[in-house]
């Protein structure tokens, strides 16, 4: 940890995002595998800190690259789905919707571009256009900024 003027930074950040980048080249442990790709799954999608989500994402994406070299070290494809399909299920709820969501997708479509097939593409576009057009009327009606709608549409240009 790095010292600060007041002492020690009480910040686990670094540890975390050193913890990470270590797990990451540990694909080929078998025992462990899938629970490393659970945490680092996560990190990228759970975590509030942008720091901890991006490295998350590197790290993840390292992991996957080493998994995905041979059948025996690749991650099931049903423990694949089974950690997306809490984050599918947000863009569901266009209450709780934001920007953090949409760029997650952004993100997971590019690292599972597999599982994203046309079907869950048609369905995601579905929900994300009844989306935009509650925050249109949103922002008709209270004056919310429209940045958001342009990283909505990222998604469909990535």
């Amino acid at each position: 940890m790095a010292r600060n003027d007041l002492g020690w930074n009480n910040s686990l950040k670094d540890l975390t995002i050193a913890a990470m980048r270590v797990m990451s080249r540990c694909y080929y442990v078998t025992e462990i595998r899938v629970k490393i790709f659970q945490a680092l799954f996560k990190k990228m999608t759970n975590s509030t800190d942008p720091d901890i989500m991006k490295a998350g994402e590197e790290c993840l994406e390292v992991f996957l690259v080493g998994a995905r070299q041979s059948p025996e070290t690749d991650i099931p494809r049903e423990e694949i789905h089974k950690e997306l399909r809490p984050t599918l299920i947000k863009i569901g709820d266009y209450d709780t919707l934001n920007h953090i969501i949409v760029e997650r997708l952004v993100v997971l479509s590019r690292l599972f571009q597999n599982t994203f097939n046309q079907k869950l593409c048609e369905t995601m576009m579905t929900h994300l256009k009844r989306a935009l057009e509650k925050l249109v009327a949103d922002a008709q009606t209270s004056g919310i900024q429209f940045n958001f709608y342009f990283i909505i549409l990222i998604i469909f240009n990535s």
